[in-house]
């Protein structure tokens, strides 16, 4: 019966189209639609709970390795029924000639960093505390592994650094040189400091960035009242990143490299549509980068998507946002993508484990 229950939890066929949308729910529960958006999100959170009870609950470490496997079977199960409906939507978009459109939105452009003069490396407060947030990290000398990275804190900084970030980023900071502070004598964070005044500046800013991208979009636009948690941006830096050889000249703060933070979702009928879209975004935004997953020759999943970044402004703060455009049958897969992604790499790292933890207590949405 648990496998059972695993299983149909992660079928992407009993999550009809979801909700789509990157905020809060309101609609009528009564609905058929409503009925069908709220039992997603309760199949969604049983399924992480279920898989993170088998990856990570096991005290023998034989049957912790059997569970895993058998749910990396599921998984991979489900990943191939995903990934063949996106090749048949695919195959279908090339057969009419309308796969070619999507190549026309675009591609190419500056990747600019947040500590950039033009984005947040402009703001008071980040050159008030430049020192602090462009500190290298350093790594445990009896370890390879870029998760024993850290950066070191002192107590005054710790003080000047509370007095930027909101609290609750404030909080978690604390709480990490705590942890570190039990198992050694030195005062420090595992997480690039800079990463904690990105988010506070993100949640600054991420209203009016909704507000004008709906005005943009109209009915294609999808809300997203939350910035990126802090786990995922953590996991970003560390595992993508900074295991990057390409970026490995790239000086710190690493977390700078952050650009969807802030992010929204434009979800288009039609292959014209998202170039229209694009259009509209060239002309009323100031569009750094365009990532055409279009363009792409062999993408994870089959999945593909267009990323955006954009320099926005908001009450004299410019930060580096991204708009994701897409088609309606690549956004109603995106988020059980997301979940097979968590779940493939759960035991691999911390941070994974982390993402599990929050997604317990709070259904993932497309974001």
């Amino acid at each position: 019966l648990f496998w059972k229950g695993l299983n149909e939890c992660l079928d992407p066929r009993s999550h009809g189209d979801g909700d789509n949308g990157g905020g809060d729910d309101n609609s009528d529960n009564n609905t058929s639609a409503g009925r069908r958006k709220a039992m997603t999100k309760r199949t969604k959170t049983v399924a992480f709970i279920l898989a993170a009870c088998l990856t990570y609950a096991h005290q023998d470490h034989e049957a912790h390795q059997k569970a895993y496997e058998r749910l990396q079977s599921i998984v991979k199960g489900h990943v191939m029924t995903v990934t063949k409906e996106l090749k048949s939507v695919e195959s279908d978009l090339k057969s009419t000639g309308e796969y070619k459109k999507l190549g026309l939105a675009g591609s190419g452009g500056e990747r600019l960093r947040q500590d950039d003069e033009r984005a947040l490396g402009g703001h008071p407060e980040f050159k008030k505390l430049h020192r602090l947030f462009c500190r290298p990290n350093k790594k445990d000398s009896k370890a390879n592994s870029v998760d024993y990275s850290y950066y070191d804190v002192e107590e005054e900084d710790e003080k000047l650094i509370g007095t930027v970030i909101h609290p609750e980023y404030f909080s978690a900071f604390q709480s990490e040189i705590k942890m570190m502070g039990e198992s050694s004598s030195d005062r420090c964070s595992f997480t690039d400091p800079f990463i904690f005044f990105l988010l506070s500046e993100s949640r600054k800013i991420n209203g009016a960035f909704q507000d004008e991208m709906s005005a943009l979009f109209g009915p294609w636009f999808h809300r997203c009242d939350s910035v990126k948690k802090l786990a995922r941006c953590r996991e970003k830096v560390k595992m993508d990143y900074m295991l990057d050889q390409e970026l490995k000249d790239e000086k710190a703060p690493i977390g700078a490299l952050l650009g969807d933070t802030v992010r929204c979702l434009v979800e288009c009928p039609t292959p014209d549509d998202v170039v229209k879209a694009m259009q509209i975004l060239k002309e009323k935004a100031t569009v750094l980068r365009i990532k055409n997953g279009f363009l792409e020759k062999d993408p994870a999943f089959s999945y593909r998507q267009i990323l955006a970044n954009i320099l926005f402004e908001y009450d004299g703060v410019s930060m580096v946002c991204e708009v994701q455009i897409n088609l309606k049958a690549y956004v109603k897969v995106k988020e059980i993508i997301h979940a097979y992604y968590t779940l493939s790499r759960c035991t691999a790292n911390y941070a994974a484990k982390s993402e599990i933890n929050q997604l317990l207590t709070k259904p993932a949405n497309v974001f």
